[in-house]
């Protein structure tokens, strides 16, 4: 009987045809109306993953932009923090002022490899001969494998007479020396 409903359903006859297969059908109807109400299955934890995966690659430096961002600065030109040892990464400037002693920083990316499954602290530091601003991102990983951290900086660091402009640098839990990269002039 089960077969024959799969066959009706799958070839897509009406449900009053599959009366014609009598009682048994009914009974197995009834049955299911006492089991209770429908179960639903729920995406929404598959359309986040996919939301976030969309995001991570909008930040891609290929795109040659800085990603959106809808509170202080933004910048326009992207830059390299190059591989040391574990890390990399790369982010996007701009030089504020006629004589470029200040720079937007905008978003940085980071990655971090790993040589096991793990968790490990990164962090991201700024610093000029003025000011200074430094965050840490929790991230885990898989053996063999990097991961990526998104740094939302959007602001503005002074460095007048700072030779050499903003330096940036990415360390982490197992790996103190980082990658660092002097950005502005």
């Amino acid at each position: 009987m089960k077969r024959m409903h799969y066959i009706a359903g799958a070839i897509g006859l009406a449900p009053a045809v599959l009366g014609m297969a009598g009682a048994p059908a009914t009974a197995s109807a009834a049955t299911a109306n006492q089991a209770g109400p429908a179960k639903t299955v729920s995406l929404h934890h598959v359309l986040a993953t996919t939301a976030r995966a969309n995001a991570a690659v909008a930040s891609s430096s290929s795109t040659g932009q800085s990603p959106a961002t809808t509170a202080g600065c933004t910048g326009d030109t992207p830059f390299r923090i190059h591989k040391n040892n574990l890390l990399k990464g790369h982010g996007w400037y701009k030089n504020e002022s006629f004589l470029d002693s200040k720079t937007c920083i905008g978003t940085v990316d980071v990655w971090a490899h790993f040589n096991r499954n793990i968790c490990k602290d990164v962090t991201l530091s700024i610093t000029t001969a003025f000011d200074s601003w430094k965050r840490t991102h929790s991230v885990c990983g898989a053996g063999g494998h990097s991961a990526m951290t998104q740094f939302n900086v959007h602001r503005i660091f002074n460095h007048v007479g700072h030779i050499g402009g903003v330096t940036l640098c990415a360390t982490s839990t197992y790996d103190h020396h980082g990658a660092c990269a002097t950005i502005g002039s």
